[in-house]
C-alpha cells in the first residue's frame, strides 16, 4: 500500500487557508451558466467545493490524497441536516491525470495553485486532456495559477521561517507553521518542505515536517498546454475580480473552453 504523501498536510490544511474564500464567487458565477454540475480537480479538504455545494451548486471533487478526502467528508457530515452539502457534494478517490466519470460537466476547475502539484508537463496535459474529455460542449475549464515571483527562483534553499501560528480548537492545541523552499529554475520546479509544530499547555508536543514539489508554469506554456489539450484560452485574468491580467497581477486565471473541431477540406 502506498504511502499518502499530503497525510500530514491533511491535518493541517484547513488552518492554512482559514477564511480565505476569495475565489468562491468567481465559481459560483461560472457555476451559474447552466444546470450541469460542477468539478473540481484537487478537491483536498472540500476548502472551495463545500460553500459552493452549501450555495445550492452540484459539485463533484475529485483528490487521489485519501487523507484529504476524509476530512471533506468529515466536514460534509458535520453539516447541518437540511444543508445542501449533503446532497450536492460528492467527493471521488482519484488521479486528475487520469480518471472517467459518467457525468458531463459545465464547469472544471482548478483553484489556488492546485494544478503545480502535477510534477512533469506530461502530467499537466493529460490532467487537461481528462477535463477536456469531461467537459460539456459549452462548459468552462478554469485553472487559476500563482505568478512567478523573482525572489521565489533565487539559487539555493530559502531559510526556514515562521509563516503562522494559530489555535486548532479541535484538538485544543496551538499550531506554528514554518516554511522552506529550494528552486529549480532550470526544471522550474520548486522542493517545498513544510514542518508544523504543536503546542499544548505544558510546551511542544510534536513536530511534523511534509517535503513536495512544485512544477510552475509560464503564460504562455499554458496556454500551449491548454491548446495541445483541445481546449481555447477566452479569457485571462489577473486577478478573482476579473481584472486584467499585466505585470501588476498575482494570478493567472485561465478561462477556456473546448476548442472547434477542425474539418479536412474536401476536394
Amino acid at each position: 500500500m502506498s504511502i499518502d504523501p499530503y497525510s500530514v498536510l491533511a491535518d493541517y490544511y484547513d488552518l492554512d487557508v482559514a477564511g480565505y474564500e476569495e475565489d468562491i464567487s468567481l465559481y459560483d458565477n461560472l457555476g451559474r451558466r447552466h444546470e450541469l454540475p460542477l468539478l473540481e480537480l484537487g478537491v483536498g479538504t472540500g476548502r472551495a467545493a463545500i460553500p459552493l455545494a452549501r450555495a445550492g451548486l452540484h459539485v463533484v471533487g475529485i483528490d487521489k490524497s485519501e487523507a484529504m478526502l476524509a476530512v471533506a467528508r468529515k466536514k460534509a457530515e458535520a453539516e447541518p441536516k437540511r444543508s445542501s452539502v449533503r446532497t450536492h457534494l460528492t467527493v471521488v478517490h482519484g488521479d486528475i491525470t487520469h480518471f472517467t466519470l459518467e457525468e458531463r460537466f459545465g464547469l472544471v476547475f482548478s483553484p489556488l495553485g492546485g494544478f503545480l502539484h502535477l510534477r512533469t508537463q506530461e502530467e499537466q496535459l493529460r490532467a487537461l486532456e481528462c477535463a477536456r474529455q469531461h467537459l460539456a460542449p459549452d462548459g468552462l475549464v478554469v485553472v487559476d495559477l500563482p505568478t512567478l515571483e523573482g525572489e521565489d527562483w533565487e539559487s539555493g534553499a530559502r531559510p526556514l521561517y515562521l509563516i503562522w501560528t494559530r489555535e486548532d480548537a479541535e484538538r485544543g492545541v496551538t499550531v506554528s507553521k514554518y516554511r522552506s523552499a529550494e528552486a529549480d529554475p532550470a526544471r522550474q520546479l520548486q522542493r517545498v518542505t513544510h514542518i508544523y509544530e504543536e503546542w499544548g499547555p505544558q510546551g511542544s508536543i510534536r513536530r511534523r515536517m511534509v517535503a513536495f514539489q512544485l512544477r510552475y508554469v509560464h503564460r504562455y506554456e499554458m496556454e500551449l498546454l491548454l491548446q495541445q489539450a483541445g481546449l481555447r484560452v477566452r479569457d485571462l485574468y489577473g486577478s478573482y475580480d476579473l481584472s486584467p491580467y499585466d505585470h501588476h497581477a498575482t494570478r493567472m486565471i485561465f478561462v477556456a473552453g473546448a476548442a472547434p473541431v477542425r474539418r479536412a477540406n474536401r476536394r
